[in-house]
Formats: structure tokens, sequence, C-alpha cells
């Protein structure tokens, strides 16, 4: 559940740029009101000599405060005295902002947006962009996926929660600390700013909370203005390697390694049924979007419970943190994973449709037969297309399941034949656990038959009016 955020204090630091400055706070004036949540912007003069303390207070905005340096005191400490004024002033944000300032906003309600994403483990959120290093860049969001989480975060927009920074402290100013064989010079533009936001990211990661990218957030970037005027182009590269290189010297290669890797580690589980798969299948599976973290695990012609079974393990072993079980006579829409991702379930399932008439939906509700007693299943017809729904069980042409599931399940087998098939067993543990499972009934996965037929609810609805054309008048 999203926190309740009221207030977010924005903090900005400029060395001169005025012309980025200007078109900054004006994109934040006209798309940010001061209902539902309040902001004020912190503005620090570091060294400013183009007029930028005089434009900033002839907008006489009681929520636009200046303060100015005399001197060039670089990012890292800018934004520290943007904090220790939040402090003084008694502003008491839920949320503050790091912010450069040759950013420009996109629309109305992007600081809600934005603010939904903070829950009680999420420590720091920021946008998508145009110019931004990993996993930020806006070209790779995928359509219905609105957050994704990510070990790091890139200062040049960067939300975090005002108790966080209470709890860690501001940004390290020591960086350069770590490289005591360098010139002082050197040493001296390492303090300016540089992996800063690399080395929050450890420390918000190190207090145990989250970090997640808002993909329904974009704010566009200019790139790196004030660090190619202060330090000109190669100063800039060199500045970037040598801050990189205090990084590495304070946390070390094994910390490093853990910060570029991403969070989200998908396997995606084949039970192969023979050595070869139809080639509508390898053509969809080759064209789906894939997150930048992912493996695959196939079990080739063995008993499909034991399959999945093996699948799970080898997952497990991989450190994944979800699978998605996929079989081989299924056509995989480009977005599947991420589709199925953007729902936050546990378990959750498309719907396919059985490859013979008479093509009943493969999603189910339980029943126990008057006659013996046993557990039975009724296909639920009237849930095709009927958007995300809870349902007792769904057939494994395609799901997706985090992966902590089969823990709270208990030890292997999770998979095997009962009295219903591996998947649906599968479903009923979940059940007896208290793990929903749901079906995406609007995501129809057509079902390849032998002879290439591939298998929708058109099939289905077919068969049947067909059937009542058959019925004697």
């Amino acid at each position: 559940m999203s926190l309740p955020i009221k207030k977010v204090s924005i903090i900005t630091v400029c060395h001169n740029q005025l012309q980025h400055t200007k078109r900054f706070i004006k994109s934040l004036i006209r798309y940010t009101p001061q209902e539902p949540i309040q902001w004020e912007l912190i503005v620090i003069g570091s060294g400013c000599t183009d007029g930028t303390e005089k434009w900033v207070e002839s907008l006489d905005s009681e929520n636009i405060r200046f303060f100015a340096h005399a001197g060039n005191v670089g990012w890292i400490k800018g934004v520290n005295y943007g904090l220790s004024w939040i402090q003084e002033l008694e502003l008491n944000p839920d949320i503050v902002i790091f912010s450069n300032n040759d950013v420009v906003l996109e629309k109305v309600g992007w600081l809600e947006t934005l603010c939904k994403h903070f829950t009680e483990s999420v420590g720091a959120v920021g946008p998508t962009s145009n110019y931004v290093m990993g996993r930020q860049q806006v070209e790779n969001n995928v359509p219905g996926v609105t957050e994704e989480e990510t070990r790091f975060l890139i200062g040049f927009f960067m939300a975090v929660r005002k108790d966080v920074i209470d709890e860690i402290g501001p940004l390290s100013e020591n960086l350069a600390d770590y490289l005591p064989n360098e010139d002082e010079e050197t040493r001296t533009k390492i303090a300016l700013g540089g992996a800063d936001d690399l080395d929050y990211s450890i420390r918000i990661r190190q207090a145990g909370y989250q970090m997640y990218i808002a993909r329904d957030v974009f704010v566009w970037h200019s790139g790196s203005k004030t660090f190619f005027g202060v330090v000109g182009k190669d100063g800039y590269n060199q500045q970037w390697r040598k801050a990189d290189e205090a990084l590495l010297a304070k946390w070390g290669a094994e910390e490093l390694n853990e910060l570029y890797a991403s969070p989200l580690r998908l396997a995606l589980g084949i039970p192969l049924r023979g050595w070869h798969v139809h080639w509508k299948f390898g053509g969809s599976l080759n064209q789906m979007i894939k997150p930048a973290n992912w493996i695959q695990i196939e079990a080739p012609r063995t008993v499909v419970d034991h399959a999945r079974n093996l699948i799970v393990q080898q997952a497990q072993k991989d450190n994944a943190s979800y699978i998605l079980f996929i079989d081989d006579d299924m056509i995989l829409p480009k977005d599947l994973f991420f589709r199925l991702l953007a729902h936050q379930k546990e378990v959750v399932g498309v719907l396919a449709f059985g490859r013979v008439a008479p093509y009943r939906p493969c999603v189910y509700s339980w029943e126990t037969s008057r006659e013996n007693g046993n557990l039975m299943v009724r296909d639920r017809p009237d849930l095709i297309r009927t958007g995300l729904q809870k349902v007792d069980a769904v057939g494994f042409g395609a799901v997706l399941i985090r992966m902590d599931v089969f823990k709270r399940l208990g030890p292997p087998p999770w998979f095997k034949f009962d009295e219903v098939g591996e998947d649906l067993t599968f479903c009923d543990r979940c059940a007896q656990k208290g793990i929903p499972v749901y079906c995406d009934t609007d995501l129809i996965l057509p079902h390849i038959t032998d002879e290439g037929v591939e298998i929708t609810d058109y099939h289905f609805n077919e068969y049947f009016k067909f059937q009542q054309t058959q019925r004697p008048a």
C-alpha cells in the first residue's frame, strides 16, 4: 500500500546555466499545483554569476527559496546544504527530491504519480528519462508496466523518503578520501560530484530499503550541462572514471557487482514434450521481450510433473526471483512477461483453450462430486475476456510465479499428479497455504495443435454454435 505523502521538498543546485534553471522552474510551476501534495523548491546557488539569484528572487514565490554561496561548492555539498536548510527551516517534508537544474517536467500529475510508488519497504524512487544511465532509460519502458525494482537510481532526479535520509545521513562528501594517492586537483573534482548517487543507492539498500523506477513518470534531462561547463568533455570523462575508482575502493568489487545486477531475475521454464518444438512457438519465444537478467531452463522428454520440479530446483540455484512456465505448444505475445508482471501477483496465468474439441477454457473452479466425494474441477467459460480474475485453478500454458511461493509451499515435490493434473494440484496446494491464484482472462494465448491450428476462444465459440445448429427442432 502506498504511503500517504503530503509534502515534498525539492533541492536543485545551480552553477550558472540560467537558461536551464529557468526552463526547469517554469515547468515545475506549470505542472505542479500545491494540491494534493504541497511542495517547495530550494535553489542552492553555487557561485552563480549569470543573474540566477536575481531571476529566482523575481519569482516572488513563498514556496521557492534561493540560498547563495560565493564559490562553486559542487553538487554533493550543494545538496547537503539544501538538506541543512530543510532542517533549519523546519519544513518537515515526507519526501526530498534531489534534482539537477537541467531537467524539464512533462505534465500535471507527475508528483502524485511518483509518490504513489513509495511503500513501507521503498526508500527511493526515480523517473524514466531520455538522458540517464541504466534501466531508467525511457526506451526500456514496456506497455502496462508502471514500476520496476532496481538496485541503483541516478541522482539527476532522485526522490528519497525524509525518514530514510534521517536514518542514513546526507550524501557522502568524502569519496575522494578513498583515492589518497591522487593529486589534489583530481580529489577536488571528485568532491564536486560523480558516483555519489551510486554510493547513496548502496547505503539505502544496506539500510534495508528497496528502490523503484517509476515507469509511469518521465522527466526530460538535458544532461550534464554544468559539469561540461566546469571541466570540459575530457575532464568530464576523467571525472566519472575517477569517481568510479573511488566507489570501487570504498565498497569493493563484490558490492559493485551486486549494485549493477538486476534484482529482477527471470527463469523461463519450458517442460519440453519432445526434442523439437513447433516453429511457431520457437519464433514467438525468440521475439518475446525479456528483462535484462533472464535464463532459460528446459526439461526435455520427461514426465511433466517431474520436469516442472526439476525446473524449479534449477531456478532456485540460479537465484531467480520469478519463474515463467510456458508450454512448448503455445504462441507467446511479445509483452507476455511484462503484462503478467504488471499484475503484481504471486501466481498469475493466461487463458488458453483445449487443443481438441470442445476446446474448453483452461480456467477452473473446484467442486466435490456428490456421487463419490472426489475432487472435481469445472471450467469457467463465464470468465472469458473478463479481465484479471481470482480463480481456483488455471492451466499452465503460461503462468508467472514468484519464487518465494515455493518456499511457502514447503519442500519438493511442488508438482505431482493426484486427483487432477500436476498444474491443478499445484493450484490446490497454493489454496491450502493461502496463496491466491489469478488468471488474466483477456490475455488469450493460441494453443497449437499437431496440425498447426492455433486454438483460441474463437474455436470454442464456433464449436458450440455448430452444436446448437445440430440439435433437433
